[in-house]
């Protein structure tokens, strides 16, 4: 019953934040508004979600979809040092607030020169369009995936530009946030969410992209090996993290952190839904980093570490 009821209270936020508007030409154009923020088709939730919407309604996350590729798509660079490098494809964080739409290829959330809450998700936002597609494609409309090959090759090559040390894991930050740094979307929970570079969470959602990438472009007659070889030093690097006398992975891979997360198990969804249950054993290609996951839970859970008693 308990169950029954959150399902049916968060059906009702959903549909209750949905807007089904007319483009112009007469096209639909589908909103979700993120609850009280009014944030239009905020992506970060777009991903999430997307489970609900692939059951019922899929047209619906394409039609978002092409939207954020029609005219919140951008192609930034990234800062190292003082240096400026080609970063690549990435979305904005939303579509505008409040019932109405920002200028193409900016959002409403997002801010330059801060390290905090407001500022870019860059990185992120290129996982979830990135997830989001696939998922949408492979699961309900393989025609329009086969017309999105060039476009998740840029996503590839974009996931590829933001580590320059070459671990599988993003570590430098789009220019787009001037003197500031990118965030994830658990930016207003902890600092050790907050911060995107070396981000645990962030990590995993990586290597689940380029793990979907891989199967994707394979598919799709493209080049998929690039983002297999990519998935694997992600995985190498998230498991060499684990710590055994702590009994679980520090939430900042880059820099000192004590804080054990559980968000970082979230991604295993996303190749667990499209079928590769390989991926997300124990016994698979990527057995060490599934099984240190899977003792980081366990760690996670329990009474004293958990804040929910």
């Amino acid at each position: 019953e308990d169950r029954q009821f959150l399902l049916a209270h968060a059906t009702h936020g959903y549909l209750a934040s949905t807007q089904l508007l007319v483009r112009e030409d007469g096209q639909p154009l589908w909103v979700v508004n993120e609850g009280e923020y009014r944030m239009i088709n905020t992506l970060d939730l777009t991903v999430d979600q997307l489970f609900w919407e692939l059951r019922y309604h899929p047209w619906t996350t394409r039609n978002v979809l092409d939207l954020f590729a029609e005219r919140y798509a951008f192609t930034d660079e990234v800062k190292w040092g003082e240096e400026r490098l080609p970063g690549g494809l990435s979305f904005t964080h939303d579509m505008g607030v409040s019932n109405v739409f920002t200028p193409p290829g900016i959002s409403s959330y997002e801010t330059e020169n801060l390290d905090g809450c407001f500022s870019h998700m860059t990185f992120e936002q290129l996982t979830n369009w990135t997830l989001s597609a696939i998922l949408y494609g492979l699961i309900a409309d393989r025609p329009w995936l086969s017309r999105q090959g060039e476009r998740l090759e840029a996503c590839l090559a974009s996931l590829l530009a933001r580590d320059l040390d070459g671990d599988g894991i993003m570590d430098v930050d789009s220019a787009r946030t001037g003197d500031g740094a990118e965030i994830t979307t658990y930016d207003s929970l902890d600092a050790s969410l907050g911060q995107a570079r070396g981000n645990l969470y962030l990590a995993v959602k990586t290597w689940a992209s380029l793990v979907c990438l891989e199967h994707a472009l394979t598919i799709l007659g493209r080049d998929g090996e690039r983002a297999g070889r990519q998935a694997q030093r992600a995985a190498r690097r998230i498991t060499d993290a684990f710590e055994p006398a702590r009994g679980y992975i520090p939430a900042l891979l880059s820099e000192e952190s004590d804080a054990c997360i559980i968000p970082a198990i979230e991604a295993l969804a996303y190749p667990f839904l499209l079928g590769l249950r390989d991926t997300v054993t124990e016994q698979g290609p990527y057995g060490a980093l599934v099984t240190a996951l899977r003792r980081h839970l366990t760690t996670a859970l329990q009474p004293g570490v958990c804040l929910d008693a």
